[in-house]
């Protein structure tokens, strides 16, 4: 079921996406629609990626016989060297201790 959303912005913003909706051979709602969904992935992909990420670092803390916070720092280290493509998402580290 899709439902109706409003929106504003500019002028000057509503033709540039408008010119961008034709390019692509598509209304402006469907090609908002499309570009929202490249951007925001569905939230199971997150939560897959959060499960993976937390078993790593338990596999590292028991593995090792580390502290917690010794294996936190480590395991952020390498997050920080790791090339990676968040689609847009944005987020901080205390995002990863919600639950």
């Amino acid at each position: 079921m899709t439902r109706n959303v409003t929106l504003r912005m500019d002028d000057e913003l509503l033709g540039d996406l408008r010119h961008r909706a034709v390019d692509a051979h598509m209304s402006l709602s469907a090609w908002i629609t499309a570009t929202l969904k490249d951007m925001a992935p569905p939230l199971s992909e997150f939560t897959e990626n959060h499960s993976r990420a937390t078993r790593r670092m338990e596999t590292v803390i028991h593995s090792e016989n580390k502290s917690l916070s010794r294996a936190c720092e480590q395991y952020f280290a390498m997050a920080d060297r790791a090339a990676g493509n968040s689609r847009g998402k944005r987020w901080v580290r205390e995002d990863l201790y919600r639950g």
